[in-house]
Protein backbone atom coordinates (compact mmCIF):
# COMPACT_ATOMS: atom_id res chain seq x y z
CA UNK A 1 0.00 0.00 0.00
CA UNK A 2 2.68 2.32 1.05
CA UNK A 3 4.61 1.77 -2.36
CA UNK A 4 1.29 2.09 -4.29
CA UNK A 5 1.14 5.72 -2.22
CA UNK A 6 4.82 6.68 -3.19
CA UNK A 7 4.65 5.78 -6.90
CA UNK A 8 1.79 8.07 -6.83
CA UNK A 9 2.96 11.09 -5.59
CA UNK A 10 6.21 10.43 -7.98
CA UNK A 11 3.55 10.98 -10.78
CA UNK A 12 1.95 13.42 -9.64
CA UNK A 13 5.51 15.54 -8.66
CA UNK A 14 6.47 14.78 -12.06
CA UNK A 15 3.40 15.75 -13.93
CA UNK A 16 2.95 18.80 -11.39
CA UNK A 17 6.32 20.14 -12.84
CA UNK A 18 5.34 20.82 -16.30
CA UNK A 19 3.39 23.60 -18.01
CA UNK A 20 -0.86 23.36 -17.67
CA UNK A 21 -2.37 21.52 -20.39
CA UNK A 22 -6.08 21.49 -21.80
CA UNK A 23 -7.05 17.61 -20.14
CA UNK A 24 -8.67 15.55 -23.02
CA UNK A 25 -12.56 13.79 -22.49
CA UNK A 26 -11.09 10.79 -22.69
CA UNK A 27 -9.79 10.24 -19.04
CA UNK A 28 -12.85 11.20 -17.36
CA UNK A 29 -14.51 8.37 -18.58
CA UNK A 30 -11.34 6.09 -17.64
CA UNK A 31 -11.60 3.59 -14.42
CA UNK A 32 -9.51 4.38 -11.27
CA UNK A 33 -7.06 1.86 -12.47
CA UNK A 34 -6.64 2.95 -16.07
CA UNK A 35 -6.60 6.05 -14.50
CA UNK A 36 -3.64 4.90 -12.52
CA UNK A 37 -1.69 2.33 -15.51
CA UNK A 38 -2.01 5.49 -17.86
CA UNK A 39 -0.44 7.91 -15.24
CA UNK A 40 2.51 5.29 -14.92
CA UNK A 41 2.68 4.96 -18.35
CA UNK A 42 2.96 8.95 -18.76
CA UNK A 43 5.72 8.75 -16.00
CA UNK A 44 7.42 5.97 -17.60
CA UNK A 45 8.02 8.41 -20.79
CA UNK A 46 9.01 11.14 -18.72
CA UNK A 47 11.73 9.16 -17.06
CA UNK A 48 13.23 8.00 -20.24
CA UNK A 49 12.87 11.74 -21.73
CA UNK A 50 15.17 12.61 -18.36
CA UNK A 51 17.03 9.97 -18.18
CA UNK A 52 18.11 9.87 -21.70
CA UNK A 53 18.31 13.55 -22.21
CA UNK A 54 15.91 13.23 -25.36
CA UNK A 55 14.36 16.81 -24.97
CA UNK A 56 15.55 20.14 -23.37
CA UNK A 57 13.57 20.96 -21.03
CA UNK A 58 11.35 23.85 -22.54
CA UNK A 59 10.90 21.82 -25.52
CA UNK A 60 7.37 20.98 -25.15
CA UNK A 61 7.12 20.01 -28.68
CA UNK A 62 10.05 17.40 -28.42
CA UNK A 63 8.06 15.90 -25.12
CA UNK A 64 4.54 15.96 -26.96
CA UNK A 65 6.73 13.98 -30.04
CA UNK A 66 7.69 11.43 -27.54
CA UNK A 67 4.72 11.17 -25.72
CA UNK A 68 2.99 10.14 -29.04
CA UNK A 69 5.75 7.72 -30.25
CA UNK A 70 4.92 5.75 -26.77
CA UNK A 71 0.81 6.05 -27.69
CA UNK A 72 0.03 8.53 -24.61
CA UNK A 73 -1.82 11.91 -25.24
CA UNK A 74 0.22 14.52 -23.14
CA UNK A 75 -2.76 16.63 -23.31
CA UNK A 76 -4.00 14.20 -21.29
CA UNK A 77 -1.40 15.32 -18.02
CA UNK A 78 -3.72 17.89 -16.54
CA UNK A 79 -6.72 15.53 -16.31
CA UNK A 80 -4.92 12.23 -15.07
CA UNK A 81 -3.17 14.62 -12.16
CA UNK A 82 -7.35 15.98 -10.94
CA UNK A 83 -7.69 12.19 -10.61
CA UNK A 84 -4.58 11.00 -8.85
CA UNK A 85 -5.43 13.92 -6.64
CA UNK A 86 -8.89 12.44 -5.59
CA UNK A 87 -8.08 9.32 -5.93
CA UNK A 88 -5.31 9.78 -3.17
CA UNK A 89 -7.72 12.14 -1.12
CA UNK A 90 -10.28 9.12 -0.78
CA UNK A 91 -7.69 7.31 0.40
CA UNK A 92 -6.85 9.20 3.34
Amino acid sequence: MKQSLRMLMLIMTLMFSSTSILASPDVDVMTDIEVSEYAIRMSNVLEKIRRQQLCVPDDMRCVHAEFTRHGISYTDKESVVKRLSIMLGSIH
